[in-house]
């Protein structure tokens, strides 16, 4: 009797083997599919990021300072890339000084100093305002001063003043380049600490 009982048992558990992979195969799938999609969206990005280099071609832009920072005690302000500090220390009446000299042969330099004086004591403006002839003077406004020549190449200086403290900020060009792009990134960029 047993023995009768055996076939039809493994015939119906076969039948009830098929419905349930029916049914729990496309579970599987779809549960397989879940796992690798949530774990390939929790894994890093694979690529490379690469830095392109589009040419200056604005000659009004060529000078406009980029990279460089000043953080000194006093003051700290950006300038030039390319520009590299030449290790000035200061002197005199001089707190703090940031000297830097350009790139190239052209001797293009920039001088920041910081000084405990005043527009109104200052020999540096004294000495401007004496020889008109080399030295034209433009006005500007927050206590502050703009000399420029042409005499010797290109010269521009600003004089800042802030309490007993006044900040100078000198660009040169031997060769007469015109600097007041940098001059004004520099004062722009000045703060006073």
């Amino acid at each position: 009797m047993l023995m009768r009982w055996l076939p039809k048992a493994r015939k119906h558990l076969t039948r009830r083997r098929i419905k349930i992979s029916a049914i729990l195969s496309p579970v599987f799938v779809v549960a397989g599919i879940l796992y690798f999609s949530l774990s390939a969206m929790n894994s890093p990005a694979v690529g490379s990021v690469k830095k392109i280099n589009i040419p200056n071609t604005d000659p009004a832009l060529a000078d406009v300072p980029k990279d460089g920072l000043f953080d000194g005690k006093y003051v700290s302000f950006s300038y030039p890339e390319g520009y590299t500090d030449l290790k000035q220390k200061p002197t005199g009446t001089y707190v703090e000084i940031a000297s830097l000299g350009g790139p190239g042969k052209a001797n293009k330099q920039i001088t920041v100093g910081v000084s405990k004086d005043s527009l109104k004591n200052s020999s540096g403006v004294i000495f401007r305002r004496q020889n008109k002839d080399i030295y034209k003077e433009e006005s500007e406004p927050n206590n502050s001063l703009v000399f420029t020549s042409s005499k010797n190449g290109y010269e521009r200086i600003t004089f800042i003043a802030r309490g007993d403290l006044m900040a100078s900020v000198s660009v040169l060009s031997p060769s007469g380049y015109d600097m007041k792009s940098i001059s004004d990134q520099i004062i722009g960029s000045l703060e006073w600490k």
